[in-house]
């Protein structure tokens, strides 16, 4: 790659993390392709998965509020931007669901904060707000129905 290839790598890396709100590192060790790319697919919306050489992302990350991740930039790392934290989180758990030997939670930054991995894999394994909404939703419906059942028994006892 060349010099002036990378300085655009690098200025359209910068954009992207001014657009996000949280970055989180990901360790990957012969992760492979199709694990990769069926991940970038399935992310939730407002969230990239993405590689880029560690000597590229420590620059972009210069002058940023993910400064602080340079120090874990070892090796082959993943990095998951989004502008939600439990979408990240959500994204690092379909990953690491998919192909625990090869990935590892390294590290998060946002604006405000640094998180370490067991922080992320605690907030991965919640349950997404679609999902909670639709569990409540479903008792409130079986109570529902549990409630008629009994109402049209009562009825059917009295009028016998």
């Amino acid at each position: 790659m060349f010099k002036n290839e990378k300085k655009e790598l690098v200025k359209a890396f910068k954009e992207e993390l001014k657009n996000s709100s949280i970055v989180l590192l990901l360790e990957h060790k012969k992760l492979p392709f199709d694990a990769f790319d069926k991940a970038r697919r399935e992310a939730k919306e407002g969230t990239k998965i993405m590689k880029i050489k560690n000597n590229l992302a420590k620059i972009a990350f210069e002058g940023t509020n993910y400064s602080s991740l340079n120090s874990d930039l070892k090796e082959e790392r993943l990095l998951i931007l989004s502008d939600d934290l439990f979408k990240a989180c959500q994204s690092a758990k379909f990953l690491l669901d998919y192909s625990k030997e090869n990935v590892k939670i390294k590290a998060g930054a946002s604006a405000n904060e640094t998180y370490e991995s067991s922080t992320i894999v605690a907030l991965s394994s919640i349950s997404s707000k679609e999902e909670l909404q639709s569990r409540l939703l479903r008792a409130i419906k079986v109570v529902g129905e549990n409630m008629l059942r009994v109402l049209k028994a009562k009825c059917e006892a009295q009028s016998n």
